[in-house]
C-alpha cells in the first residue's frame, strides 16, 4: 500500500531501507560524540526517557543535512501537507531506562481530527535497531482520527487501547502524522537506541527553531530544496519594497545568505 495511503488510513507507517545500514552507523557514532560534548559542557537535553539532541544538522551539516531532504521522504510528506513545507525538526533522540515522562502526546500544534488538514508529518529513521525492550515508539494505530489532545490527561492509562510497538531494523524509517498518539517506550536492556527526527509542517506555520538564522557558512552549503525547508523561501517580506507575498520561488531567491536574509 502506498506509504501516504497508510498514514491516512491508520495514521503511521514504515518504510524499509530508506539509509543504509553503513550512515546509520556513522551517524549513531556521531550522536554519541555530540552528547558527551554537550554532557560535558553542561547543556545535554534529557526530558525524562530519552537524550535529545536538537539541531543536529547545524552541529555538523556534512553529516546530517543530506538526511533532510532524501527525495522518497519528501514525497510521502508532499502527498500530505502539498508541494510546499518546511523543517520543524532535525533531532538526535535516545531512550533511556526511565519511562517517557511526557506520556502519550501529539507533536502537531492541533489535534486534527481530518487527514486533509493535517499540520506535521513526523519522520524518526532507525539509526540502531528498534525493539521492544529498548525503547522502540509506541503509536496508537487510528487516534489520528479522535481529533484528542491526548497530554496530560489519566484516562488513557484505562480506557487507551493497546499501542503498536514499531520495532524496526537499522536504516527503517517510520511515519506518523502530528496528530498521532505517540510515546517513547521503555528501554529495559540499556542497550543504545538512536533515532534521527525529522519533523515536517505547511509552511505557513511558526517553526520550532528559525534555520534562517543559520549563518553564511552552512548556507552555502545548502542545496535548492535544503533552502526551501530552512525556510528561506517562506520568509515574510522585509519590505513591500521588494516583495508582497509570502512564498518566493526559489528562483528568486538571492544567492548571497546576506541578500536572502534581507530580501
Amino acid at each position: 500500500m502506498d506509504a501516504a495511503k497508510e498514514l491516512e488510513l491508520f495514521g503511521y507507517t514504515k518504510i524499509n531501507n530508506i539509509v543504509s545500514e553503513e550512515t546509520c552507523a556513522i551517524l549513531a557514532d556521531r550522536f554519541d560524540e555530540i552528547e558527551k560534548k554537550r554532557r560535558d559542557a553542561g547543556n545535554l537535553y534529557t526530558p525524562g526517557g530519552q537524550t535529545v539532541i536538537y539541531n543536529a544538522h547545524l552541529e555538523d551539516p556534512d553529516l546530517f543535512l543530506p538526511m533532510i531532504d532524501i527525495p522518497e521522504v519528501l514525497a510521502v510528506v508532499e502527498k500530505v501537507l502539498g508541494p510546499n513545507f518546511i523543517l520543524d525538526t532535525c533531532a538526535g533522540s535516545r531512550s533511556s531506562v526511565a519511562e517517557g515522562k511526557f506520556g502519550p502526546h501529539i507533536d502537531g500544534h492541533l489535534p486534527i481530527s481530518d487527514f486533509a488538514q493535517t499540520t506535521d508529518v513526523q519522520m524518526l529513521i532507525c539509526l540502531d535497531p528498534f525493539t521492544e525492550t529498548n525503547g522502540s515508539t509506541k503509536v496508537w494505530p487510528l487516534s489520528h482520527k479522535t481529533g484528542i489532545r491526548i497530554h496530560g490527561t489519566d484516562w488513557y492509562k484505562e480506557q487507551m487501547p493497546q499501542p503498536v510497538v514499531l520495532s524496526a531494523p537499522r536504516g527503517t524509517l517510520v511515519m506518523f502524522l502530528g496528530q498521532t498518539w505517540h510515546q517513547i517506550g521503555l528501554n529495559v536492556d540499556n542497550t543504545r537506541r538512536w533515532g534521527l527526527i525529522l519533523q515536517y509542517r505547511r509552511w505557513w506555520m511558526k517553526p520550532s527553531f528559525d534555520y534562517t538564522k543559520c549563518g553564511e557558512a552552512i548556507f552555502n552549503k545548502l542545496n535548492d530544496t535544503q533552502k526551501k525547508l530552512l525556510g528561506f523561501t517562506s520568509r515574510p517580506p522585509a519590505s513591500a519594497d521588494t516583495r508582497i507575498k509570502t512564498i518566493m520561488d526559489i528562483n528568486n531567491l538571492p544567492k548571497t545568505y546576506k541578500e536572502a536574509i534581507e530580501c
